[in-house]
This record gives C-alpha cells, structure tokens and sequence, in this order.
C-alpha cells in the first residue's frame, strides 16, 4: 500500500482504482457490472460485500488467472462466478497469478514496528515484477531524495505445478537511502504452488528443508514443522492444506545493499 501511495503521488493513479481504469479494454468493465467491485494496485480484485446476502452471483473476474485470496480456488476468466460464499465477515479478494505482494509485520500504524521482516506472498505466473518503495515514514524528505527502490523479479512457467517447473525469485539490492533504513533485514516467502517442490536454493546454496520426526500424525507433524520453522534461522517447508498448497521460506537477515535470489525445483 506505501509502494501504490507513491505511484499516486508520482502518477496521480489511485491505490484503489475502477476495473475500468485497470483492465479498459474489456467492455464489461465499463458498465454497472463492476460498480461494486475495485482494484488495489494493478493485481489485487476486491469485490465488497454491500448487503448482507451469503452467496454473490456478480463479482465479475477479467480475462486472467485469478486466485481466491482466502482459500487458494483457482478461476480462468473472463467469468462470473456463480455461487460464491460472501457472508459479511468475509470481504471477497482475488489475486492476479503473477502477483508480488510484500508485506511488512502487521501494524495499525505506519512505523510502529520495525521494517522486518518483509513477507513476499508470490502468486507465480510467467514474468512479472514489483519495484517496493521506501522512505522514513514521517517526513518530506522523500521529496529531495530520501527514499530507497528495491526491485523483485519472478520468473515461473505462465501455469506452474508441473514436474521440473523452475520459479526463480530474486530480491535485488536496494537503491537508495532514508532516515531509519536498516542495513539488513530478515525475509519471507509465501509462494503458492500446488505441488512440493524437490528442492529450494538460496544463492545457489541448497536450503534445508524443516522435517518433522517420524512417528508422528500428519496434524502432529505440520503443528511440529510450523514450530521448529518459527524458530529457525532459515529454512523451508510446503503445506499442501494451506490454501491449496504454499511453499513457506525463511531467508535470514541480509544486508538491503546485496539482494537475494531463491530458486524452487526442478
């Protein structure tokens, strides 16, 4: 959201936009169909619940691979989904396949915690790339110069999940400064895939992969693994029940001036 503020203030393109504005060359996005759904940023649909009615026969979803965010449910469009669980306490989001999405450690205000790590939730779909914006959060400092880009790059087969399919994922080196910018920070990754990979690499070194003992139920083993990648320094592991299936990876803390690469399969 602070990386689309910027874009704003340099383009004058809301962080929340009409699909119009977004997707213009597809004509349903031009008519009431759409007038109760948006865009955040070029890869996140929102489709607001307005009334309290638990199914929704409207969202209307462009040409594209769309991701549910909350249970991983994959939809081709154009479509129109019939049916769609929307009670009021869930807000229908999808993601556009290819989509980059970094996130700080949840906080109500902008600099309440610090800036680590940074999580990537990764949706891979061919090329695609997020240029993350930085600056100090509190002054105007940012308008002489003070701020700092990183660009992440990720290139995967347009429908990954196949054997020997190979997602590269890089971090570069941040460009750029700003009051309170730290010199290394911790990373996650959030990658949804379908399938477990047969090997994740970070900088061309193998990452090890967070097993659980044997002996233990399944329910066990995922409750084990998840407590034990908690507490590591780096590592990996793929939940096939999250969402359809995530590959979850820990980097340690790297200096913001040298960037990363993570590899997955083949």
């Amino acid at each position: 959201m602070y990386t689309l503020s910027r874009e704003a203030y340099d383009t004058g393109t809301p962080t929340n936009r009409a699909m119009v504005l977004e997707v213009p060359s597809d004509p349903t996005t031009w008519s009431k169909r759409t007038q109760y759904q948006f865009m955040t940023g070029p890869s996140i649909l929102v489709a607001p619940v307005y009334e309290d009615s638990p199914i929704r026969n409207d969202i209307y979803l462009p040409d594209g691979r769309w991701i549910d965010y909350w249970d991983g449910t994959e939809f081709n469009g154009s479509t129109t989904p019939s049916g769609y669980a929307a009670p009021l306490d869930k807000l229908p989001m999808f993601i556009k396949a290819g989509a980059i999405i970094p996130m700080y450690p949840e906080m109500l205000y902008d600099g309440q915690k610090p800036f680590d790590p940074v999580t990537l939730d990764v949706y891979p779909s061919g090329k695609s790339s997020f240029n993350l914006y930085e600056d100090d959060g509190t002054t105007q400092k940012y308008k002489t110069g003070a701020f700092a880009r990183t660009v992440i790059d990720m290139n995967a087969p347009v429908t990954p999940d196949a054997p020997g399919d190979q997602i590269t994922l890089r971090v570069g080196a941040a460009h750029g400064t700003c009051d309170g910018m730290p010199v290394q920070r911790g990373y996650g990754v959030e990658m949804h895939v379908t399938t477990r990979p047969a090997k994740v690499t970070l900088d061309s070194k193998a990452l090890a992969e967070i097993v659980a003992p044997a002996g233990m139920s399944a329910r066990q083993a995922l409750d084990r693994v998840k407590a034990d990648f908690a507490a590591a320094t780096e590592g990996w592991y793929y939940d096939a029940t999250d969402r359809k299936g995530v590959l979850h990876v820990k980097v340690a803390p790297r200096k913001l001036a040298s960037g990363f690469t993570v590899v997955v399969g083949p």
